[in-house]
This record gives structure tokens, sequence and C-alpha cells, in this order.
């Protein structure tokens, strides 16, 4: 691609390995390194397309039957390979539920899944479309637990709900169990 400002990629793959499974702004990236002189906000996006087209990054959109609407929501971005994280991101925290998510985003892909996520009051990580009908909802947390279980529920109700999918699936590193909520499993 000709690059020339090879520290605006590190640095851009860096923030992009840092935030996996968030909705990601290319804006606050700019802000950051805007005093960099050699640095314009269409740089940044073309870098940034560089890194999809290589297979680097992915985005999922958020759901909604308006097409305006998925393109103008944020999108939440998600990495090749765990390993980078692991290597290059700026760690506070083992972030193991957002490893978790990238895990699980991998495979759908592999698996040729359509994906998209869910967020209106709520969201659910996960939304899978085949052909024409939404056939899965899913979400993941690294484990269930009196803080959380709340939150993750509602997001998958929710889901499920407004997109009538019965079943749900909340994928979590070690724990099984099967919750009924109203008519929803």
């Amino acid at each position: 691609y000709k690059i020339r400002n090879t520290v605006l990629l590190k640095n851009l793959m860096k923030y992009v390995v840092t935030n996996i499974s968030k909705h990601l702004s290319l804006n606050a990236f700019y802000e950051s390194m805007k005093q960099d002189s050699l640095v314009s906000k269409d740089t940044v996006g073309e870098y940034f397309s560089y890194l999809e087209e290589i297979g680097f990054v992915y985005q999922i959109a958020k759901y909604s039957p308006s097409l305006k609407k998925q393109f103008n929501a944020p999108k939440k971005t998600y990495i090749a390979d765990n390993g980078f994280k692991k290597i290059y991101g700026m760690n506070f925290s083992d972030d193991a539920g957002r490893i978790l998510e990238n895990m699980v985003c991998l495979e759908l892909k592999r698996q040729g899944k359509e994906l998209y996520y869910v967020k209106e009051k709520y969201e659910c990580d996960f939304i899978v479309k085949e052909g024409k009908r939404i056939t899965q909802a899913i979400q993941t947390c690294f484990e269930l637990n009196t803080e959380n279980t709340e939150r993750e529920l509602l997001g998958l109700h929710h889901a499920m709900t407004t997109l009538q999918i019965p079943k749900g699936i909340i994928l979590t590193y070690d724990q099984e169990k099967q919750l009924t909520k109203g008519n929803k499993t």
C-alpha cells in the first residue's frame, strides 16, 4: 500500500487491538494523533481500510432493517488473532471477556455467518442472519456472576424478543446452565 507513516500505522494497530469488541472511534484516534503534522483524517481512514483489506481487523454493524441506520451506527471491531491483543494491546487487565468475544466472532466468521450486534437499551453481542432470517442471538461473557447476570440476560432477552428468536446462547468460559425468562430459553 506504499505506507509512508509507519508510526501512524503501528499506533493505529495498537489502538485497534487495545479496543477489540468495542465501538471503535477513528475520530478519537485521529484527535489523539493530530499533533503529528503528517496525520490527516483521510490517512487514518485509509490505513484502517488497509487493515480491513488484509484481514487484520473486522467490523460488525449494528442490526437494523434500515440500511441508513445500519451505516450510521457505530461498528464493533474485532481482530484476526487474539495473540495480537496479548502482544501489542495496552492491557491494564486480562480482558478475558473481550478476548472470548473476539474468539467467538472469529469462529462465527470462519463458519461464514453474517453477523450483527443489537443495542438499544441493552446490548447483545451477536445476531446471526441466514438468508432473510435472524436465526441466533449470542451473548458472550467470561463468567456469569451476581454483578453481571442480569445485564447479560437483559441484552440477550431483548434481542430474542425484538427479533422473535425463541432460543439464545450465552457463551462463557466454563459455566453450563439452562435459564428461562418468560417463554425464552
